[in-house]
C-alpha cells in the first residue's frame, strides 16, 4: 500500500521517514477498513447523512449544555478559556474511566469475556 522512502535522500533523513511510514501504514490501512465498513453499514441500514439543520440543532444543544455547566457568553467554541477545556477533558476522561472499569467488573475479566 505505502512504500518506504527510496529517493536519493541522506540516511539521516531517510531512516526517520521510513520509520514514520512504517508507523502510519497500519493506521491508514485500518482507517480505510473502518471507512469502507461504515459505508456498508450506512447502505444496508438505510442511514441518511445529517443535513445542515441537524448540525444546527446539535450546535444549539451544545451551547445549552455549555450554559448549564457555567460557561457564560459563549458565541463560539474559540471563546472558551483553556482552563475550561482542560477541566472538561479531565471530567470526560474520568467518566470514560469509570465506564471502562464498570465494563471490566461486568465481564469479570480485564480483557475479553470468560468462556
Amino acid at each position: 500500500l505505502y512504500k518506504t522512502v527510496t529517493s536519493p535522500l541522506p540516511a539521516k533523513i531517510q531512516a526517520p521517514l521510513n520509520k514514520a511510514v512504517g508507523i502510519l501504514q497500519p493506521i491508514l490501512y485500518y482507517s480505510e477498513v473502518v471507512y469502507h465498513l461504515g459505508k456498508q453499514v450506512v447502505v444496508r441500514q438505510n442511514f441518511t447523512l445529517p443535513g445542515k439543520a441537524d448540525f444546527l440543532a446539535a450546535e444549539t444543544q451544545l451551547f445549552k449544555v455549555l450554559e448549564y455547566v457555567k460557561i457564560k457568553d459563549v458565541k463560539s467554541l474559540k471563546d472558551i478559556p483553556l482552563d475550561k477545556w482542560k477541566s472538561g477533558a479531565l471530567k470526560t476522561f474520568e467518566l470514560s474511566s469509570i465506564f471502562v472499569i464498570g465494563e471490566m467488573i461486568g465481564r469479570g475479566n480485564v480483557i475479553g469475556y470468560k468462556d
